[in-house]
């Protein structure tokens, strides 16, 4: 595979020349125009009239007229309540293959999404959906930079939610102006500030949300996961309520135990293993040279790498695969012909940067 498959830059999306509300022939407001102008930076593939509402425009109108301190909030809801979806563009299947080589050890969740996304192809008009999915797996193989790339591949934009440090449930569904911190959601945020309806959403660490039985946090997490109650998801702040049906879902966990049973069962699960040596050189390679056509430097190398590297390599978790061929590459830069061949000394000079043991009073009191 050429460095350029290996990092799709999306030229073959073809992008409509407007986004409207059905009947709406009205010109479009700033805050319009800006949402379509994001839609074509990004190449956002979409149909006009193939989307939703992300919210109903009469009961807005109905709370503007029986509450007035809610006019304060319509600052957040310029523009449209109209979403497009992102449609299915000619080239994903082609991009998901590229990376069931760079994912060795994530090609079942691959396959289940190709597979729904080859459903939806029947139809006319297809978009970009999918059912939720759970990423199960120890840290460091890789599970947040999949999802990550997964979005590029799909040509939708991605937004992530830790919610390892989530308290309670109205991170993601907005506190009550009630309170004096009040705030919208994390949802009705990526909804109203979005461009399309049908993102992808990255919950990382589901299962550390539930640690503390003090706060609520299942209840948000139930609405989103089915598709009829994400149509009427409450926001808290805005107490109205918003279609986050069209959001795409996967989230990550290390031990499924601690995730409500009611939550898990929403889920599509994929147990992610720690990739086998075959699945560790296949990423190696594969991240050495979406390296290379990341960077304008990039030229500059040899896009082999010896097998010792590569053995040395493939030891090492996904995360810190990139980071090492970095260094690399940074000692490698230094007064050597061109193309430059990574050496497997490349790598040991990162050891020689380690801080140096301290002396007398200080070898005993490291934190100095």
């Amino acid at each position: 595979m050429t460095s350029k498959e290996l990092n799709p830059d999306f030229s073959d999306l073809l992008v409509e020349d407007s986004v409207h509300e059905a009947g709406n022939t009205n010109k479009p407001s700033e805050n319009e125009t800006n949402r379509l102008s994001e839609l074509k930076r990004l190449k956002i593939k979409f149909y006009s009239n193939v989307g939703l509402n992300i919210y109903d425009q009469d009961k807005l109108n109905t709370a503007l007229k029986s509450e007035k301190r809610f006019s304060q909030k319509t600052k957040y809801m310029e523009g449209t309540a109209w979403r497009s979806h992102a449609a299915i563009k000619q080239s994903v299947f082609s991009y998901l293959e590229i990376l069931k080589s760079r994912f060795a050890n994530f090609t079942g969740v691959l396959e289940a999404i190709e597979g729904e996304l080859r459903l939806e192809c029947l139809g006319d008009k297809p978009i970009v959906t999918f059912t939720p999915k759970l990423l199960l797996g120890p840290p460091g193989v890789g599970k947040t930079r999949f999802c990550s790339e997964l979005a590029k591949a799909l040509g939708i934009p991605f937004y992530s939610k830790s919610l390892a440090t989530m308290t309670a449930g109205f991170v993601l569904s907005g506190m009550s102006d009630c309170w004096s911190d009040a705030r919208p959601g994390f949802i009705s945020t990526v909804l109203l500030n979005g461009c399309i309806a049908n993102p992808l959403i990255f919950f990382d660490e589901i299962d550390k949300s539930h640690a503390d039985s003090r706060f609520e946090t299942t209840m948000p997490l139930l609405a989103l996961f089915e598709h009829h109650s994400a149509e009427q998801f409450e926001d808290e702040y805005f107490e109205l309520e918003f279609n986050a049906s069209g959001m795409n879902f996967m989230a990550t966990a290390k031990d499924a135990s601690l995730i409500p049973e009611a939550v898990l069962s929403r889920l599509d699960v994929f147990n992610i293993e720690i990739p086998d040596a075959a699945q560790s050189r296949s990423i190696v390679n594969s991240i050495y040279s979406e390296i290379l056509s990341q960077h304008r430097w990039g030229k500059y190398f040899n896009g082999h790498l010896n097998e010792e590297i590569q053995l040395y390599l493939s030891e090492l978790p996904p995360r810190n695969i990139r980071q090492k061929i970095l260094s690399a590459c940074a000692n490698a830069a230094r007064g050597r012909d061109k193309p430059i061949q990574l050496r497997s000394s490349d790598f040991e000079k990162e050891n020689k940067h380690k801080p140096k043991p301290g002396i007398g009073f200080l070898a005993n009191h490291s934190g100095y």
